[in-house]
Parts: C-alpha cells; sequence; structure tokens
C-alpha cells in the first residue's frame, strides 16, 4: 500500500472511530482530513490513465463515502453547537435570580435631537449605540421600588423643583419636572430610602435628556448604612481622575437620553441607593430628573410568640 493510501486509510479508521465517541473533533484533524481527501481526489485524476478507470471509480467512491460521513458529523455538531450554546452565566446568581423576563420600563418621549455641541474635548466617551438599547433580564415580578420613596440631598434643597420630584414617576423632558442642586465642593448627591431592605437588580436615572448633555463625575452606591460609611458597594464610577473623591472610575462618559442610565445591580441587597454628578459639560448645574430603582423586597421573616401553656392541677 502506497503512503498516501496508508495515511487516508488512517484518516478515515480515526473518523469511524470517531463517530463513535461523544468527543469532537478537533478543528486540525478536520482540516487534515479534508486536505487529504482533497488531495487524493486530485492524485486519483492525475494518475487515472495508469491504474485504470475501474480503481479510480473504487478510489472515488470510498473518497466520496469519506466526505459524506464527515459532512454528517459537521451538522450533528452545529446542530449542537446552535441548541446548547449560550454566555457564561453565574450559576448562584441565576438560582437567586429565578425565570428572567424584559424588565418592563417606561420610557419618556425623545425630544433632543441632532449632535450635541462641546463633545470633542469629553475624555472617555463611550460610542451610543445608534439602536434602541437591548432588553435587561430580570426576575418575574420585578418592579420599581423606588417610585414615590424619600429622597435626600447633601446640597440640601434644591435651587429648583423639590426633591421627591426624583421619585415621582415623572421624567418627560419638561423644565419644571427636573431639579437643581446646589453645586457642592466634590459631588452633590441625592439618597433614595427605600425604608425596607431590596434585591435590587437595575437602577434607571436621568439628569437631563432634553439638551443632550454629558454629566460629569456619575457615581452610583448601594449601601444598608444611611450615611454609606460601611458596606458601601459602588456600581458606577466614571469619575476617572478622582476628584469627586470616591475612588477613580473606570466606566464611560456617556450622553444622556431619554433612555436614561441603566445601571446592573447584580441582585445586591440594600435599602438606600446615592447617586452623584458634578456639573456636565455645559454648565456646573446639576440636574435630576428621575431615578428608578428596580427589584423585590427582602421577604421578612416570621415571629411566633410563645404561649404558655397552664400545667393542670396535680392531685397528690
Amino acid at each position: 500500500m502506497k503512503p498516501t493510501e496508508k495515511q487516508f486509510n488512517k484518516n478515515i479508521s480515526q473518523l469511524v472511530k470517531l463517530t463513535r465517541n461523544s468527543q469532537r473533533p478537533s478543528l486540525i484533524f478536520t482540516v487534515t482530513l479534508i486536505n487529504d481527501a482533497l488531495q487524493e481526489l486530485q492524485d486519483h485524476r492525475t494518475k487515472a490513465h495508469k491504474e485504470g478507470l475501474v480503481t479510480l471509480q473504487k478510489k472515488t467512491l470510498l473518497c466520496a463515502i469519506a466526505a459524506l460521513v464527515l459532512i454528517l458529523i459537521s451538522i450533528n455538531l452545529v446542530s449542537k453547537r446552535t441548541s446548547h450554546h449560550q454566555e457564561p452565566i453565574d450559576q448562584q446568581s441565576t438560582l437567586a435570580r429565578g425565570k428572567l423576563v424584559p424588565l418592563a420600563i417606561n420610557l419618556p418621549k425623545p425630544v433632543f435631537a441632532g449632535t450635541p455641541a462641546n463633545l470633542s474635548a469629553i475624555p472617555n466617551l463611550e460610542t451610543p449605540l445608534g439602536t434602541r438599547r437591548p432588553a435587561f433580564l430580570s426576575p418575574e415580578g420585578t418592579t420599581n421600588v423606588a417610585l414615590g420613596k424619600p429622597v435626600i440631598s447633601s446640597s440640601g434643597e434644591p435651587l429648583m423643583g423639590n426633591l421627591a420630584m426624583i421619585t415621582d414617576g415623572n421624567k418627560e423632558a419638561a423644565e419644571d419636572n427636573s431639579i437643581v442642586l446646589r453645586p457642592d465642593a466634590t459631588c452633590s448627591s441625592v439618597t433614595i430610602d427605600l425604608e425596607d431592605p431590596h434585591t435590587v437588580y437595575a437602577i434607571l436615572f436621568w439628569h437631563d435628556h432634553k439638551t443632550g448633555r454629558v454629566f460629569n463625575d456619575v457615581i452610583v452606591q448601594i449601601s444598608n448604612d444611611p450615611d454609606f460609611i460601611e458596606g458601601v458597594k459602588t456600581l458606577f464610577n466614571n469619575d476617572h481622575d478622582n476628584t469627586s473623591g470616591f475612588g477613580m472610575g473606570m466606566d464611560k462618559n456617556y450622553l444622556d437620553t431619554y433612555e436614561g442610565k441603566l445601571v446592573d445591580a447584580k441582585g445586591q441587597q440594600t435599602r438606600y441607593v446615592r447617586l452623584c454628578c458634578q456639573g456636565n459639560n455645559l454648565n456646573g448645574m446639576n440636574r435630576y430628573l428621575e431615578v428608578e430603582v428596580y427589584g423585590k423586597p427582602i421577604p421578612k421573616l416570621k415571629t411566633f410568640k410563645h404561649r404558655s401553656t397552664p400545667m393542670p392541677p396535680q392531685s397528690f
């Protein structure tokens, strides 16, 4: 048997063994097998006049069978990859969230059109998607648990509007719907008290989507401490030079639009949500239009009172 025929038969044997194995063939093996089959066919064409028509037909049939087996295996592998492929998922997070469904978000009407000015000087600015934001998945029954909840500010009472407007559900881009905070030396913050601990999956907020602005040093934190001294977790921070004093952030600056900024809270438990910013690319004013916190209340443990049963009288 010639060397090329030995190699070809060896590949066929490997292929037959492979069909009885649950392991997928490697890319190198598949490519090698195809190349060998094609080379063998080419050799047959050039040697037809030496080996005779009958021998050529036999070898051509053998190659055709090998190619057919290879095609069937490839179709099967592609089918398996298509049906079983999924992005890596944190199993504990999935079990905690339960069945995931698209989060129902009521967006305001878009009012800004065109390209905002003064964006070329903004560092680390994310590129707009150009389409609607992909649906955010959360457990069934997830709602805006911040609606109507109390809000406090590090800047005291706003220069315009009142703090209750941040959680009143109105996020339309009207001048009288937003509040303006007094500028702070570091960062103006608003803190929402959910009043009870909640499992939080997403935080969605709007600063001002009427004029297409980029707000500076946007920071989102959660904690069970109302003073944010202990147990503070930062979910978003684009303060790249730590001018606000909460640490250097790695997130990108973004253009405020009618879709708002959605931050994944990853199912963490918290009672308080704090948002900070420090002016915008047009002026030093800190505006807030609406903040929504999507989550579920944490079930409270039932307490049972111990009732003492009087002992029956004993007779002696």
